[in-house]
């Protein structure tokens, strides 16, 4: 039987995401908002000759995320691999109680909540990748965002450490600019003509993401990876 692969929150990259994770021989359940939302990628997954399906999710209630991984744990098989996506929610930096909560406290806790609940069955098996994306473009008024990818960072880490006895692995992948020195100062962009529209193609992110799901990445676990010097996805 073919390893099970979760998508989770990945939104316009999951069609690039769900094709190449099917090409590498998962079947795959995508988790979303709605079927409809879900839809492109699990037909990308079926195309590459693998099992798909869509399960609608609250991601912020704990009942309906551990209810989703036990439908795909039923249904296709017990996940090997957790592909989370987190992206910038739209407003300024927040200043409001309940401002925090939704630009800070709600992108933490879906990622948690996901991360926590496909844990049991990775333990059960004796492996797994959890794998969380981060596509938080800097801006002027990007605090919030910025504090999410500082949090992630040291969730992960986290969690590659306390996981590592059971041989799952953890890591974070950076979208966008995000790569600054300790002083808080945008390091100069790398050498060399920029991608187009400064933004990382959502292909090179799959194959990114792909490559840590593998086998090949197996030795390693914590890891924080930067895709591209700006922009974030198209």
């Amino acid at each position: 039987m073919a390893a099970v692969g979760i998508i989770s929150g990945a939104g316009r990259a999951g069609d690039s995401l769900a094709a190449r994770l099917a090409d590498a021989g998962f079947d795959l359940a995508v988790l979303g908002s709605s079927a409809d939302a879900c839809a492109g990628a699990v037909e990308c997954a079926r195309r590459s000759g693998r099992r798909a399906l869509a399960v609608e999710v609250r991601a912020g209630e704990a009942d309906s995320v551990q209810g989703a991984v036990d439908h795909v744990d039923v249904h296709l098989g017990p996940p090997a691999v957790l592909v989370h996506v987190v992206r910038a929610l739209p407003g300024g930096p927040p200043g409001a109680v309940a401002d925090w909560d939704g630009q800070v406290g709600e992108p933490l806790r879906e990622t948690f909540l996901i991360s926590r609940a496909v844990l049991d069955p990775m333990i059960r098996e004796g492996c797994g990748r959890i794998v969380t994306v981060v596509d938080m473009p800097d801006a002027a008024d990007g605090r919030g965002n910025a504090t999410v990818r500082a949090a992630l960072e040291g969730f992960t880490r986290t969690l590659a450490l306390e996981a590592d006895a059971f041989g799952v692995t953890a890591h974070l992948v950076v979208v966008g600019r995000g790569m600054w020195a300790a002083a808080g100062e945008i390091l100069p962009p790398a050498p060399g003509p920029p991608a187009p529209g400064g933004r990382a193609p959502a292909v090179e992110l799959a194959a990114t993401v792909a490559f840590l799901a593998g086998d090949g990445a197996g030795v390693a676990s914590g890891e924080v990876v930067h895709v591209a010097a700006a922009g974030g996805m198209p």
